[in-house]
C-alpha cells in the first residue's frame, strides 16, 4: 500500500487511497489472508495483538477531525516571506482516512498542498498516528509529495521523507491550560522517488511544543475558542547532488504558533525564522467544507 503506483513516472500523484485501491473487499481479502477460514484465532493470537500499535479506527483527538473524511480546508499562506520566488500561496487540507506508509503501517492520512502564486509548491500525503494508549496523541510519520521547485537540483521531484522518530504535534487536550511542554527529537530522512536527481540530505530536527491555553481567535469572520501551541526547534540542512562535492548547509532556528480549534483542526499557523526574521510558513483558513 504506496501512494505512488509503480507506473507514476514521478510527475504524476496518484492517491491510492482516494482512487479506491484500498476498498472495503480488498480490506476483507486482507482479513482473510491473515485467518483463513474464520477461524477464532484469538487466543493464539492474543500476545502479538498487544504488541501491535494502537489501531487509527478506535482513535480520534478532538483537536484534529484526521478520523473523518471528506471534508477539505483551504488556507490563504505565505512561504518563504522573504524570497521573491514564493511569497503568496494557497494552500489546501482533506481528510483521507486511513492510509498505509513506506512501511506498511496503518496510519491516518491527510492530503496536503501548496501552491505559490509562481506555481511552485507542493502535493501529496502526510500520514499521522493516533495513541489513545496514554491520553490522545496525533504524531506525523512521514510525508510523501510531489515537490515543484526548480530550485531542487533537476527540477520537480517526488519525495518520500520520513522521520526516524515520531513528531507529537498534538497532545492529549488534558494538558490545556498547564504551560506543560514536550519535546520532540529526530532525523528526517529525504528519498527522491522520482530517480530523476538522487540527493543526500541530512536533516536533523529537535525542538519543543509549549501548552498556551485556550484563546479567543478569529476564524473566517468569526470568533471561536482555539488551543494555541507555540514550537521552538532548530533544523539543519545539508544538500549534496549524488557524486558532487559542496552544496550547502543551513542552519534553521525557529518558532512556530499553532492554533487548533475543537472539531475543526488546524485554523492558523506561522513559523519565523529567528535568525532572519522571515517568515517561513504562515497559513489562515479561509474555507471549511465537510466540518
Amino acid at each position: 500500500k504506496y501512494d505512488y503506483d509503480e507506473d507514476d513516472s514521478g510527475l504524476t500523484l496518484t492517491n491510492s487511497d482516494a482512487d479506491g485501491s484500498n476498498t472495503e473487499a480488498e480490506e476483507e481479502e486482507e482479513d482473510t489472508d491473515m485467518n483463513p477460514g474464520g477461524a477464532d484465532t484469538d487466543t493464539d493470537d492474543q500476545e502479538e495483538e498487544d504488541d501491535e500499535p494502537v489501531d487509527p479506527n478506535n482513535c480520534s483527538h478532538p483537536y484534529n477531525p484526521i478520523d473523518k473524511t471528506s471534508w477539505e480546508k483551504t488556507y490563504s499562506a505565505t512561504f518563504i516571506s522573504d524570497s521573491s520566488s514564493f511569497g503568496t500561496a494557497t494552500a489546501t487540507e482533506q481528510g483521507m482516512g486511513t492510509g498505509y506508509t513506506s512501511g506498511g503501517v496503518e496510519t491516518f492520512k491527510t492530503w496536503d498542498t501548496l501552491t505559490t502564486s509562481t506555481g511552485k509548491g507542493w502535493e501529496g500525503s502526510v500520514y499521522h498516528n493516533c495513541d489513545n494508549s496514554d491520553g490522545t496523541k496525533l504524531s506525523v510519520l512521514e510525508w510523501n509529495m510531489m515537490l515543484t521547485f526548480d530550485e531542487i537540483p533537476g527540477g520537480s521531484s517526488s519525495a518520500l521523507m520520513i522521520l526516524s522518530n515520531p513528531r507529537t504535534y498534538l497532545a492529549d487536550k488534558s494538558k490545556i491550560g498547564t504551560g506543560e511542554s514536550w519535546n520532540f527529537n529526530y532525523s528526517l530522512t529525504y528519498t527522491d522517488t522520482s530517480g530523476s536527481m538522487p540527493l543526500e540530505i541530512s536533516v536533523p530536527v529537535n525542538g519543543t511544543y509549549t501548552d498556551k491555553g485556550l484563546v479567543n481567535k478569529d476564524v473566517m469572520g468569526e470568533t471561536m475558542e482555539a488551543w494555541h501551541i507555540q514550537s521552538s526547534y532548530s533544523m539543519d540542512v545539508t544538500m549534496i547532488p549524488e557524486g558532487e562535492s559542496g552544496g550547502f548547509t543551513r542552519a534553521y532556528p525557529g518558532t512556530a504558533d499553532y492554533y487548533w480549534v475543537e472539531d475543526m483542526g488546524l485554523v492558523h499557523e506561522k513559523h519565523v525564522d529567528n535568525e532572519t526574521g522571515a517568515t517561513i510558513l504562515e497559513k489562515t483558513l479561509t474555507q471549511a467544507i465537510g466540518l
